[in-house]
């Protein structure tokens, strides 16, 4: 998948994939691995929150019809040949000491995604204001992404989730703000709508 990060430097070419599975952006010579994203979107608070990590997620192949068992984060996200996703939330574990990406655990939200772009909302609705990053999970397909300067509680992003959609700026089928998996940029599109290998 290629993605377009543009937290720092603004109106990047989105980049290609490199062999290592890291988005490159050949222009500027930057490798955008999934550690880097995630560390991007949840900037310092991670050395500051007892036991409340970001959530991520990976699947081989197909991931249709398949279970989404949330892992904390940090761990390995280095195989690219998977489909990754993270969640916009940090999590705390429950009783019995697990992560579940679960709304009663989410804590503060630092960022919203909005998917579909391309395909079901023209990519120009945003030229107005750019998203910090944009993926393409498959041909011509997109998530773009806002990280917030400070993370808000799950109510607001929520609300602020169902004003995008109500909007027209989002795909109805990807509605919450507070939990919601969102794919990561070194990964594949392993639905086989787009054929062999993955996208």
């Amino acid at each position: 998948m290629d993605t377009n990060m543009n937290g720092a430097t603004p109106g990047q070419d989105t980049p290609p994939q490199s062999d290592t599975g890291a988005a490159t952006n050949s222009e500027i010579d930057v490798e955008i691995t999934n550690d880097q994203f995630i560390l991007a979107v949840f900037h310092d608070d991670l050395n500051e929150q007892e036991n409340v990590w970001p959530l991520v997620c990976s699947i081989s192949g197909n991931p249709e019809g398949e279970k989404y068992w949330a892992q904390a984060w940090p761990c390995d996200t280095s195989d690219a040949t998977k489909n990754w996703y993270v969640q916009p939330s940090l999590f705390a574990q429950n009783a019995s000491g697990e992560y579940r990406a679960q709304r009663n655990l989410a804590r503060k939200v630092y960022c919203v995604m909005l998917d579909d772009l391309g395909t079901k909302v023209p990519i120009e609705r945003l030229n107005a204001c750019p998203p910090t990053w944009l993926i393409e999970t498959s041909p011509m397909n997109h998530q773009a992404g806002y990280i917030f300067e400070v993370p808000i509680d799950g109510e607001k992003a929520d609300a602020l989730k169902v004003s995008l959609i109500e909007a027209g700026l989002c795909d109805k089928g990807a509605s919450g703000g507070m939990t919601r998996w969102m794919r990561l940029p070194a990964a594949i599109y392993g639905k086989p709508t787009h054929g062999s290998p993955p996208f």
